[in-house]
């Protein structure tokens, strides 16, 4: 009796591993596709799987890696919609993620000239379908840092517009505005420009992304104007030398093409600059300015 137990156990044991095989099996067969198991010679005629739920969210030409569909065979597809809550996208929250360089935004009407000049640079950012204007000009309000912070802080997320000695069009694009609280913004969406002398066109411009993680993205310091990352782009305007502007890549934004290690390119790393403004959104009435109430420590 003890015997046949013992190989009523066994054959129950075969039987489950033959099971858990044959499930494995159909597993990869779902995976690979049924022509990797086709006869030396014989070729399968593709048939093209249908779209999950959460395919739907991605482009026609989404594919799940081998892990994902090993998942999804085992333990059914993922929900779009996990506890009713959305995933995060990059449409949903586009800032969450490095800037792009391969997307430009399209005009926006009403925006400032300067606005409409750098616009194709603001794909895949929260200011993508907001008019601009200038909230700061240096000719204007005066090349010193309180002027600069009595103007641009509370704005919300924002561009610097400059314009060098030499000619070259540059800024950059600050996510989460300034305060002038004496801290650090960190966002990996924030990103520097270069137009070199002559270039017109935004899409023909080098837009440089943050480097590494979101940290030191842009240093709010209200003794200063403004300033990417400890050294990518800083106007000090400082009393002896109110206009001199520094760069140096790599540490905390991308290099130019070819190396370059300064957002000014050819100029070096230290130039004067002729022209600096900064541009703000254009909200209504009824509207919330993004991190305008912020307090000290919320910016991080």
């Amino acid at each position: 009796a003890a015997g046949a137990a013992a190989a009523g156990a066994a054959a129950a044991g075969a039987a489950a591993a033959a099971a858990a095989a044959m499930r494995v099996f159909l597993g990869l067969l779902a995976v690979t596709g049924a022509a990797a198991f086709a006869p030396p010679g014989v070729r399968r005629r593709p048939v093209a799987p249908a779209r999950t739920s959460l395919q739907a969210q991605y482009p026609d030409d989404y594919e799940p890696d081998i892990v994902e569909k090993l998942f999804g065979f085992f333990f059914g597809d993922k929900e779009a919609e996990p506890l009713g809550l959305k995933r995060v996208t990059r449409d949903s929250a586009p800032e969450t993620w490095k800037a792009t360089t391969t997307e430009f935004a399209d005009p926006v009407p009403g925006d400032c000239r300067e606005g409409a000049f750098i616009r194709p640079l603001m794909a895949r950012t929260s200011m993508e379908k907001r008019k601009l204007k200038v909230v700061y000009d240096a000719r204007r309000d005066g090349w010193r840092p309180e002027a600069y912070h009595g103007k641009v802080d509370g704005t919300g997320p924002a561009v610097v517009y400059a314009k060098t000695r030499g000619g070259a069009i540059i800024g950059g694009y600050n996510p989460k505005g300034w305060a002038g609280y004496g801290e650090y913004r960190n966002s990996i969406a924030a990103f520097l420009f270069h137009f070199p002398p002559g270039v017109k066109d935004a899409t023909q411009a080098y837009k440089l992304p943050k480097v590494g993680s979101a940290g030191l993205s842009v240093i709010d310091a209200p003794e200063t104007g403004p300033r990417f990352g400890p050294d990518g782009l800083f106007v000090e305007m400082s009393s002896a030398n109110p206009k001199l502007a520094i760069s140096r890549l790599g540490n905390a934004f991308e290099r130019l093409p070819g190396g370059g290690l300064s957002v000014f390119g050819e100029e070096g790393g230290a130039v004067e600059l002729v022209e600096l403004k900064v541009l703000a959104g254009v909200y209504g009435k009824d509207e919330i300015i993004p991190y305008k109430d912020a307090i000290p420590g919320q910016l991080g």
